[in-house]
């Protein structure tokens, strides 16, 4: 900015009076902005951070043939995962332990208190996208098994294919231990039951077809595939069920469970096994042990 430098005349007279003051000058303009410096120099690059907290485990389906560990595998219904506890009840429980290993380190543990429990899991395998496993002729032409170790005083667990009938409602076709004719297996060791040509009933219009009428309801899967209807004379709404199964008749599911109405007992499942003739599908699952999933936070 310029500088207006005011001077004030002093005008004295040589030996006569003081001169008047002058006058005050004009204030100065603004000077010119000066030119922009240069930028300074890059400063150096900061350090590395601390490394992250490690990530939760995720809850991805697996494949239907895999390896089944504790974890998410054994979650409450509905779900994202092919083997679940399904219509557990009261104090039984399902869990997947070293108690009992079969193949690995570990197998499925059932337990029940009472005849009040119940003790269950389902595979629903694909039941999650809405395809089926595979049709009952499919699964005649092929194979079902699976293995238990049932301790003294224990049941062996009931095996249950659940099926979308013609009219589009869900039965299904249950195994039970007592209603077959082979020799009854031995206690705390593990069995292999193969279960492709022995005896079902039927759960069809929310009812047990079970009780013993001639003919027999307790038939294999070939006769079921082909019409075979169960009785029971004594239920009105339907003393038959209905409508009759045929080889094209969808499974969508298994499950395998103790109780309810008997006593306390402890079981232990593995490898349930399906395998579809006529160019089918194959499932298993092999229950073992595995540490439990990151909490997500």
């Amino acid at each position: 900015m310029g500088i207006l430098l005011l001077y004030f005349s002093m005008l004295q007279g040589f030996n006569g009076t003081n001169g008047i003051n002058g006058a005050t000058g004009p204030t100065g303009g603004t000077g010119a902005t000066g030119e922009e410096g240069d930028t300074g120099p890059t400063g150096p690059t900061g350090g590395t951070g601390p490394t992250g907290p490690t990530g939760c485990t995720g809850t991805a389906s697996a494949p239907p043939n895999a390896v089944y560990t504790l974890g998410p595998d054994l979650q409450a219904f509905p779900q994202s995962q092919p083997w679940v506890s399904f219509d557990t009840r009261n104090a039984g429980t399902v869990s997947i332990t070293s108690d009992n290993p079969r193949r690995g380190d570990g197998s499925l543990r059932l337990f029940t208190t009472g005849p009040a429990d119940k003790a269950q899991v389902e595979g629903v395998y694909n039941v999650v996208g809405g395809a089926p496993l595979g049709t009952l002729g499919d699964l005649v032409a092929g194979s079902l098994s699976f293995e238990y170790n049932v301790p003294s005083a224990s049941p062996v667990p009931a095996f249950r294919l659940v099926i979308v009938n013609s009219a589009n409602a869900v039965v299904a076709l249950v195994w039970e231990r007592a209603y077959q004719t082979n020799p009854v297996p031995p206690l705390n060791v593990w069995v292999t039951e193969d279960m492709t040509n022995q005896n079902f009933w039927i759960r069809s219009n929310t009812h047990n077809y079970d009780n013993a009428v001639v003919p027999s309801n307790y038939q294999p899967l070939s006769v079921w595939a082909t019409g075979f209807q169960g009785k029971d004379p004594s239920f009105g709404p339907s003393p038959v069920s209905t409508p009759p199964l045929t080889g094209a008749d969808k499974i969508y599911a298994v499950q395998i469970g103790i109780g309810s109405g008997l006593a306390g007992s402890t079981t232990y499942v593995d490898t349930p096994m399906l395998k579809f003739g006529n160019g089918g599908a194959s499932y298993t699952a092999n229950f073992e042990v595995g540490p439990p999933p990151q909490p997500c936070t």
